[in-house]
């Protein structure tokens, strides 16, 4: 992920030049200067430490400059995007990354209960799918912590479209913290793998034969018309039991 963390750690990353806190950020102290209201005001975990019922928030008002606040086990890289779009920083917020930046920043919103701040521009990195299987598990995730069932929908059909073998050979620890992911690789392995008749099986292996074919009007047209069969065939069969176990 290109960012500016990257400097060495005496350095301060300026997201609010005339900020009242220093977060220092995972073992090297990475350190950025931000807009204590901004913060309070996109986060609940964030309003709490920095009010004035916390030290931090005392120490606050009772300082001379910003002061440092100690943050050791975050992810320097992920705060330091969620910062700049809660600071309205948008010509500095990446338009893409990496499907596991975009985890990264996922857990940690979802740890500072600022998911809904983030909802615009996690709308904006959703929109672009990754082909790898191991990429779209993460996403998965992603789409998951972020709310977004359209995104959540899209990109495990297009896992199911791009990856032929067993589901659980794609969990990872990143990924088995965020959901039950055992839950939904069983009920994928049960109707792709175990059962290879299954109407859903055909509908994604016709999709993905006519998507290798070309890309002439007529291949798309029922590639895309296979695509949609194959959503509400999950929509269906896959979603319930996914959100009975995770109440999302």
């Amino acid at each position: 992920m290109g960012s500016s963390t990257n400097a060495q750690a005496t350095s301060i990353v300026d997201i609010a030049p005339d900020g009242d806190i220093l977060l220092a950020i995972g073992p090297d102290k990475i350190k950025l200067r931000v807009k204590s209201m901004l913060l309070m005001a996109a986060s609940k975990p964030f309003s709490a430490m920095l009010g004035p019922n916390w030290k931090e928030g005392h120490d606050m008002r009772h300082h001379d400059g910003p002061l440092e606040i100690l943050l050791p086990d975050d992810d320097a890289t992920a705060l330091e995007i969620i910062c700049l779009v809660v600071h309205h920083q948008n010509d500095r917020v990446p338009q893409s990354l990496a499907a596991g930046d975009m985890l990264a920043i996922a857990v940690t919103a979802d740890k500072y209960d600022c998911i809904n701040a983030l909802g615009f521009a996690s709308n904006t990195w959703l929109r672009d799918l990754k082909v790898k299987p191991e990429d779209l598990m993460l996403l998965t995730a992603v789409a998951y912590l972020f709310r977004n069932a359209q995104a959540f929908k899209e990109v495990t059909a297009a896992l199911v479209l791009n990856h032929n073998n067993s589901y659980l050979g794609l969990l990872g620890k990143e990924v088995e913290s965020v959901l039950p992911w055992k839950l939904l690789c069983m009920c994928f392995n049960e109707h792709l793998i175990a059962k290879p008749n299954m109407p859903m099986n055909r509908l994604a292996r016709g999709a993905k034969r006519l998507r290798e074919v070309g890309n002439s009007r007529y291949t798309h047209k029922r590639s895309t018309l296979r695509g949609l069969r194959l959503r509400m065939w999950m929509d269906e069969h896959i979603y319930p039991r996914i959100y009975q176990q995770t109440g999302r």
